[in-house]
């Protein structure tokens, strides 16, 4: 498996809880593998911690200048904007293992 996914050591496996990326197909419930990294490159979806909230998020990353900008998958979120030096990047998402319950296309019987 760990080949199949392309794991390196230090790689890690995040539970997703919540629906703030279903846009990119990741559901709650699902698992993200994620490469440790302190820096990802624009646009990439990473792991952040983000000022006052005490735990990661799973977000789209786009810097401006000194600023982050953290987009979510799902329009009902809003983008987040932090200055750059309160935000600590974990690590990027590589993969995702669909683990939710399973997902049921439309039109079929």
């Amino acid at each position: 498996m760990d080949a199949l996914l392309g794991v390196r050591e230090g790689d890690f496996f995040l539970l997703v809880r919540g629906d703030s990326m279903t846009g990119i197909g990741v559901m709650d419930g699902d698992y993200v593998l994620v490469r440790p990294a302190s820096e990802v490159l624009h646009g990439e979806v990473a792991v952040v911690l983000v000022p006052g909230e005490g735990t990661a998020t799973l977000k789209r990353v786009y810097l401006f200048g000194d600023e982050v900008t953290l987009f979510s998958e799902n329009p009902n979120y809003a983008r987040m904007t932090y200055p750059a030096d309160q935000v600590v990047i974990q690590g990027r998402m590589i993969a995702r293992l669909g683990m939710a319950a399973p997902r049921v296309s439309e039109g079929r019987d």
